[in-house]
Parts: C-alpha cells; structure tokens; sequence
C-alpha cells in the first residue's frame, strides 16, 4: 500500500500541545525503558513543576489536556506527568522559533499517524545536536529500524540546511547501547584531557588499547609541551601517585577517607584505580573531585 511519510520540524513548545506528541513518549517510554505509563497507572504522584515554561505555554498546555481527558480518570495525573516531559523535552534555554535556533522536534507521520519523534537543539549557521528519540516499538522492530533512520535524516537535514557539525551526544564506550554513534562516519570523539578532536575509529582503538577495564584515557597528545620541556617535568607517575594520595572517597562513612586511611588489602585494590583516575582525568581537575567507591 502507498505510504506518504512526512518529516516535520517545529519548535518543541509547538509540537508537545499535539496530544499524540506524549502519547508516543509515554508509550515508548514504557515498551523500551520500563517506565511507568500515566495512561494505564493510576497511582502516579503527583509533580507539577513546569520548570521555565511561559504561564501561556502552562494554560495551552493544561488546555490541550483537558480536552483530550476530559472524560477520562487520566486528567490528573496526565496533568501531572506532563510537566516531566516538559522539562524533559520541551523545555529550552534557547529563544525558540522555527526561524532561529533550539529545541525543535521533528515529527515522522505516515498517513498523518505519528511514529516518531526525533528532538533536537539547532544552533544557527552552526550545527545540530541529537538530543533523543522515541518512537513506535512495533513499528521499529517490524518495519524500520527508525532510531537509524532518524539520524540519517538528521544528517540529510544537516546538509540541506548547511549545518556543518552534527553531534550525537556522549560516547560511553563502556556501554553498549552507545556505540552505535561511532558507526557514523567520518566522525571524531573529544579527548577529555587535551580537548583535541580525534578520528573516532582511531579513538577507539586507544582506548581499548589503553584503557581496556575503564574506558577513559587520553586520545591525543598535548602538543603545546615540547620535548625539551617535558623534560622538564617530574615522573607523571609519581605526580598521579601523590595526587591519588589526596583524592577524598566516599566509602559510606560519615566524612571521606584517603587511600592511606583504608586497610592494607583496601589499599591495593583501589590505589591504582584512583592512580588511573587522576593520570587520565589530569592533575589541575582531579583533586576537584570526589571518588565514590561502591
């Protein structure tokens, strides 16, 4: 059968007072994520935070949804799972309009029934941020593999309105359901030390190399420090091992403690953890933290 698919981008404020909107992210929310559907859970507590939304944005919004629930027990709680969403993926510290940067949603309707919605924040001249996406499980699983198809189509989005940068957000390498984004070439990853974009598969494999349990190291060198000064320099080796020494760790007790304040066996177990921390993270920011060990 003929399917007329149209992708629609408007302002995120615009698109969450079409009631199909957060039906679809309440229901993929409960289908992907487990989470608890207002539309089928009555005993939801209440939460009426609207975050930073206009007092008009407030009444359309509790307007839209009494009359979409107006005959129904949802109302409340409908009302107050709403604001979640809101704050979520409504909310924006941009100035929103369609003709300017923010928080926009785009919206994928096939025969005028919505499967799913990509929200994005758009820089001007600039690029575009992926900020999520929910969507129709079903039809995901069935028909499309939409999660992938939307970024394709942010990226043809992207081109068609000469945006020249498209982020996907984080890399945890750690986690598998984030190493999708490095399949998107050619794309770089930040070296969290040296600030320095580097070529994604070549990140990668430094850092299965280099940081093989962890996943966090440095994917490129400072090239701000000549030879001759790092010579200068003491042992970064034993430079982590004295800043370790400060870290303060959160064990559950009522203050922190410092790797020589645990057992001697405790000691061996985390004092080259805390080492790997501070060799990765770098000595001006590491001493700024503190390590819960659980």
């Amino acid at each position: 059968p003929y399917c007329d698919l149209k992708i629609t981008t408007m302002s995120s404020h615009e698109s969450s007072l079409q009631p199909d909107v957060h039906q679809l992210y309440f229901h993929y929310q409960q289908e992907v994520h487990n989470d608890v559907n207002p539309l089928l859970k009555e005993d939801i507590e209440e939460e009426m935070d609207w975050g930073n939304a206009s007092s008009q944005y407030v009444q359309q919004a509790k307007s839209m949804l009494r009359a979409t629930y107006s005959e129904s027990s949802a109302l409340s709680r409908m009302v107050s799972s709403f604001t979640g969403f809101y704050r979520f993926l409504v909310e924006t510290p941009f100035l929103n309009d369609n003709n300017c940067g923010g928080t926009h949603h785009q919206q994928y309707r096939i025969n005028n029934v919505l499967v799913a919605v990509g929200v994005v924040d758009i820089i001007p001249d600039k690029g575009l941020s992926s900020v999520y996406a929910f969507y129709n499980p079903i039809f995901a699983k069935n028909i499309c593999p939409l999660g992938k198809y939307m970024i394709l189509q942010e990226i043809e989005y992207c081109k068609q309105n000469k945006l020249t940068m498209y982020y996907l957000g984080y890399y945890i390498h750690s986690c598998s359901k984030m190493r999708y984004k490095i399949e998107y070439q050619p794309s770089e990853l930040l070296c969290p030390t040296t600030f320095r974009w580097v070529d994604a598969s070549e990140a990668r494999a430094i850092i299965e190399k280099e940081s093989p349990d962890h996943h966090c190291c440095t994917l490129a060198p400072n090239d701000n420090i000549d030879n001759k000064a790092k010579e200068q320099f003491p042992s970064k080796t034993n430079i982590d091992r004295k800043i370790a020494k400060t870290i303060p760790l959160d064990v559950g007790l009522e203050s922190y403690v410092t790797i020589d304040m645990l057992q001697e066996n405790g000691q061996d177990i985390v004092r080259p953890l805390v080492e790997e921390f501070v060799s990765h993270v770098g000595t001006e920011l590491s001493h700024q933290f503190i390590l819960k060990l659980i």
